[in-house]
């Protein structure tokens, strides 16, 4: 079973792209949609070229998920990593999703090389998206903006502000 994302875009052929996606990809692709200049650099690429056929996706494109609570999932197929960020004690788990779609072996022992080459992708990314979170810092002398009380603390409560 894989999560599927589907959009209706009026004046755009219905079409299937097999290529696998992720949530990061809906910005750019709303953006190219509606023909707007993105106002900063997204993480994500926009669907709309493979949705016209004009571009492939490679299907060994690596995509990653938080799990809350510091657990992690890096896919690329057809391998699969899962490990915690704050709790390093526990082991990681890999998959062959292409042998093994139920995710009922676990070969990180047989395969240390991919653990290694998955963690070391999402390291990156995470250096990479921290370069890209810079662009939304405000800066000293610039006014922040205000937020309703009840929403502060509301987010306060969440663990999004201190």
């Amino acid at each position: 079973w894989l999560p599927a994302l589907v959009m209706k875009i009026p004046g755009v052929e219905p079409s299937r792209v097999e290529a696998p996606a992720q949530l990061v990809d809906v910005m750019p692709t709303l953006f190219e949609v509606l023909d707007l200049e993105p106002p900063y650099s997204f993480e994500g690429m926009s669907l709309m070229g493979a949705a016209r056929g004009e571009v492939a996706i490679d299907p060994r494109r690596v995509r990653f998920a938080a799990q809350g609570r510091g657990g992690v999932c890096v896919l690329q197929e057809p391998w699969k990593l899962d490990f915690n960020t704050e709790r390093p004690g526990l082991p990681p788990r890999l998959y062959d999703l292409g042998a093994d779609p139920w995710q009922a072996e676990e070969l990180s022992g047989a395969h240390p090389e991919v653990v290694a080459s998955l963690r070391e992708l999402h390291v990156e990314t995470v250096a990479a998206g921290s370069e890209l979170a810079a662009e939304f810092i405000i800066p000293e002398g610039v006014e922040r903006p205000r937020i309703r009380k009840q929403d502060r603390d509301d987010l306060e409560a969440l663990g999004y502000l201190q």
